[in-house]
């Protein structure tokens, strides 16, 4: 995919020169147009020629320039549920745009969280809570959805891409492919202001923050990290296709040499290792599939056990696994009979898990064996291991997944040099990827911000958990949207991380994670004016890092938007932390935003507290509520000097809130010295 798309990247300019009449990608019939801003259209066409527009009862006229481009602008106009036309008209063709509706449009982005859709079933991870529910009742014609198709560009910039191929209006029928976060945040909205609201989704798992950033955002920053990257892979199109052939060329030439060379010194294993691919094979032995460290290289094998629901009988199933390579090659087998083999200097494509099977191929009633032989090298491709453990699973037509729960047993390892094999290099150049600097922006983004919003809803952070350097990052993207899209008050929402992985606090002391630091980083983004933060710290999940409760997230978004942006009076946010005062051998806390006694979300003390002495030495706490304080102790602590709040993974027990039922935000008392960080 990324190879065509930098091919197509680099064709861009010579077509729009010969593009036909048509309007920008970003219009469609069913959109939403931008209240209260002026209105304009736009487009290719022949060089020279007049396009009439009409719209709203008004007219206007445009030539189009010597670069083939044509605008047409109409005044602003109030929000207007009334479906209208815009017709544009060249002498030769017309083109007619219907049922645009003029509300409010948002800009919905980041990765997994964002990306995750309402669903038609509930699968946990994968879809919203009470999809099935949510769907049937999703009637909301005056809610309008465009989802910009995932993609990248490292250089060019690329027109937008609908994944509906136009604007789609909220229904039954269309509601489940909708980002779930940015429905539910729509759907309280329109509830809330009763107009039109839009909302573009352009979010990708997985990805990390430097993708969705501008050359010129790092460049107005000045973030030299960034930028040292980019200069190194600044290349004409035509240099980009070369590098990407002969990468390719030599990655498919030294990695099969690599492979034999492994086999070769492996030979013995290899035979005693035969017998993992027969049905009858006993792995009683095996642990549960995990994802473990790889040193160099290498072959690991993965065994699932399951037996087909009844709904599942009878019918034509696929194999399949999420969107990424599994492996960098790998030999599969149902029931002891060999299904596919992909050799390691395969390139992605091939690498992708997605094999469809007849009935008679799975035993109907008894118990079925999937093997898998899985070869891996290189850091990232413990992403790799992830995928294939977490999300394989089973579907027919109708997608009803069947989740196989995966053993795994350690083959073979070759460290490169010590074993006298060279790894190759990984062939996937670093300016390919959906994670190098700017690479999202340029293809998913930039088209977009040629239509006026009203602001933007971020969730994000997770693939930069625990780095310092997210906050100048972060400083950086939203001062770079709030340029392109011309407004430098652009309202921008972020959600705050929530937590998720059982760490069996009960039994460990506290410890920072990753996530804690990155919601400490987030709630820093409040300095910055019209930059909102709602919390979600106690709507996490133990197992996922996708919580299914995105319909609190939505709802939590609007009363932001509807306090910050729409100028209503009313709460948005919870306690948040103000400063800690040593009280003895207890440490009392004191909040802002509130304006009443705090209370707790199940009338139960506060949990997730901890503090420590000098040598921040944590230990889990008891706190009380004290009015609009909570103090802190602990028997273990005679002078305390920290304390610490929701400061971990997950925990089940955040639920200290204002008496509005808003959570009371994560925070440190023993900060972090952002001030130094570059």
């Amino acid at each position: 995919m990324n190879r065509k798309l930098l091919v197509f990247a680099g064709l861009l300019a010579a077509a729009r020169l010969a593009a036909a009449f048509q309007t920008d990608p970003v219009f469609s019939s069913n959109m939403v147009l931008q209240r209260e801003k002026p209105i304009a259209f736009f487009g290719t066409g022949d060089r020279g020629t007049t396009v009439q527009a009409e719209f709203a009862g008004k007219r206007a006229a445009a030539t189009v320039t010597s670069e083939g481009t044509w605008r047409v602008e109409f005044p602003a106009m109030k929000a207007d549920k009334e479906p209208l036309e815009a017709k544009f008209d060249d002498g030769k063709k017309q083109i007619v745009l219907k049922n645009l509706l003029i509300g409010d449009v948002w800009f919905c982005s980041g990765q997994s969280n964002m990306s995750l859709t309402v669903g038609r079933k509930f699968i946990l991870g994968s879809t919203a809570k009470d999809s099935e529910r949510e769907t049937a009742a999703a009637n909301y014609p005056l809610i309008r959805s465009a989802k910009q198709v995932q993609c990248v560009s490292h250089g060019a910039l690329l027109p937008a891409r609908m994944a509906e191929k136009t604007w789609t209006v909220c229904s039954p029928a269309t509601a489940s492919s909708y980002s779930a976060v940015a429905y539910y945040f729509a759907r309280e909205l329109h509830k809330s202001l009763d107009i039109p609201v839009g909302i573009i989704c352009a979010a990708w798992g997985g990805t990390r923050i430097e993708g969705w950033i501008s050359r010129e955002g790092y460049e107005a920053a000045d973030l030299t990290k960034e930028l040292g990257q980019i200069n190194k892979y600044t290349m004409t199109p035509a240099q980009e296709k070369e590098a990407v052939a002969r990468s390719e060329k030599r990655y498919g030439e030294e990695m099969p040499v690599f492979m034999r060379k492994m086999e070769s010194l492996r030979a013995a294993e290899k035979a005693s290792c035969a017998v993992y691919a027969k049905a009858d094979f006993d792995d009683g032995a095996w642990k549960p599939a995990s994802l473990r460290s790889i040193k160099g290289a290498e072959i690991r094998w993965f065994r699932s056990r399951f037996t087909l629901p009844e709904n599942a009988r009878g019918k034509k199933l696929r194999i399949y696994s999420s969107n990424v390579p599994i492996a960098r090659g790998f030999t599969v087998w149902l029931n002891g009979k060999e299904i596919r083999n992909v050799g390691a200097g395969a390139l992605d494509p091939e690498l992708k898990l997605s094999i469809v099977l007849p009935p008679e191929a799975f035993e109907q009633t008894g118990e079925n064996v999937l093997a898998i032989r899985a070869f891996y090298c290189y850091p990232k491709d413990l992403q790799r291991v992830n995928d294939l453990r977490r999300y394989i699973c089973l579907y027919d037509g109708r997608k009803k997944s069947l989740t196989l729960p995966w053993k795994d047993c350690t083959e073979s390892t070759l460290t490169s040099g010590k074993d006298g094999a060279i790894l190759p290099e990984n062939h996937v150049l670093p300016f390919m990827n959906n994670q190098f600097p700017c690479n999202l922006y340029n293809a998913m983004v930039d088209s977009w911000t040629k239509l006026p919003i009203k602001g933007i809803i971020w969730y994000q952070g997770c693939a930069n958990a625990g780095d310092l350097h997210y906050l100048p990052q972060h400083r950086a993207l939203i001062a770079d949207w709030r340029a392109k899209w011309r407004d430098p008050e652009l309202p921008f929402l972020v959600v705050q991380l929530s937590a998720w992985g059982d760490v069996n606090w009960e039994k460990n002391p506290p410890r920072e994670v990753r996530a804690a630091l990155t919601r400490d980083i987030q709630m820093r983004l409040l300095d910055i004016d019209r930059v909102g933060v709602i919390c979600t710290i106690d709507i996490g999940d133990p197992v996922t890092i996708h919580p299914p409760d995105k319909q609190t997230v939505g709802y939590r978004l609007s009363l932001e938007a509807r306090r910050m942006v729409y100028g209503e009076k009313i709460a948005s946010q919870g306690p948040i932390f103000d400063r800690a005062q040593v009280e003895g051998s207890k440490i009392r806390v004191f909040f802002t935003n509130v304006t009443a006694p705090l209370k707790t979300k199940d009338g139960k003390k506060p949990g997730a507290f901890a503090i420590a002495g000098a040598d921040k030495k944590f230990v889990w706490a008891d706190a009380k509520i004290d009015g609009k304080t909570v103090v802190v102790s602990s028997k273990k602590i005679k002078e305390p000097k920290f304390v610490r709040y929701a400061y971990i993974q997950y925990r089940g027990d955040c639920n200290l809130q204002s008496a509005d039922n808003l959570p009371a935000y994560p925070f440190r008392s023993d900060a972090v010295k952002y001030s130094l960080v570059k």
